[in-house]
């Protein structure tokens, strides 16, 4: 199980809240802009659920995400809340990608939370794996315990190097700065890799 702070709501109200707090920037855009932005935050959420999930597909490809969490890792009732740190800490990172007008709210929201909101990049050993080798991210994933924090780079890697790659929002006027190039490693030799640094955050294992 994954500590999940005492000063957060239950995970239905927090999802609430994270959607309200995103949604109030959006609506501040054209409406086709609009569209395109509340599509990508309702796919990083559906895809923090998909990886903890053994039945739901990512919201891209319809397949089974690239990592997914082995259903022993959280079991219910955890599951509900390990998804919601996930949501909220892949909202952070795309949008500090896509949407930065969004970051003092939703970090303002966060350390009510009393979540890490100073998070807003992914992961250096999941951006160092790439998003679509997954021998190397399940690989991290797995050392992390699959840790919220680290499965939400997992998610966000994804979607930035979706909607990059598709110029999904090459038609915006939004004033995000696209991220440098993704760059990929190729498999490990180890199956799992030497030991991760200690998590960023408070969300290490429960040991």
């Amino acid at each position: 199980a994954f500590d999940y702070p005492s000063s957060m709501p239950p995970p239905i109200e927090a999802e609430a809240s994270l959607a309200s707090a995103m949604e109030s920037i959006i609506f501040s855009f054209n409406p086709s802009q609009q569209t395109q932005l509340l599509q990508i935050v309702d796919q990083t959420i559906l895809n923090c659920f998909a990886v903890y999930s053994t039945t739901d597909n990512d919201a891209i490809t319809n397949q089974p995400p690239i990592v997914q969490v082995p259903a022993d890792i959280t079991p219910n009732p955890e599951t509900s809340q390990t998804e919601t740190l996930c949501s909220y800490y892949a909202v952070l990172i795309v949008s500090n990608t896509f949407i930065p007008q969004s970051i003092p709210s939703l970090q303002t929201l966060m350390n009510e939370y009393g979540l890490d909101s100073s998070l807003i990049t992914l992961n250096p050993f999941i951006n160092q794996c790439g998003s679509t080798n997954a021998f190397c991210l399940d690989a991290y994933a797995h050392q992390s315990g699959y840790n919220p924090i680290v499965m939400a780079s997992v998610v966000s890697i994804q979607i930035i190097q979706h909607v990059q790659t598709n110029n999904i929002l090459s038609s915006t006027t939004s004033t995000s700065k696209p991220s440098p190039p993704i760059p990929s490693i190729p498999n490990p030799i180890n199956p799992r890799p030497g030991p991760l640094p200690p998590i960023p955050g408070n969300l290490n294992p429960n040991t």
